[in-house]
């Protein structure tokens, strides 16, 4: 999401949506590279609070770091 500047709270719905349809899967969501003012709001999101199948890490490195490391659970 680093090329993304701003969100608003429609882009947070949808945004929202699509990570609700991966968990129901179980499928785990590593979001890196986030925009200051994206991650203030994804932050604040009640769907990203509190909810193990869903990182957000601050690059790309870290973000495949964690994800190979939910793989190795599986």
């Amino acid at each position: 999401l680093e090329n993304v500047p701003t969100m608003d709270l429609s882009g947070l719905v949808a945004f929202e949506s699509a990570i609700l349809d991966l968990v129901s899967r179980s499928v785990s969501v590593h979001i890196a590279g986030v925009s200051k003012q994206p991650l203030q709001l994804l932050k604040r999101s009640k769907v990203l609070q509190d909810n193990p199948q869903i990182q957000i890490e601050q690059t790309l490195h870290e973000a495949l770091i964690f994800a190979k490391k939910d793989l190795v659970k599986v």
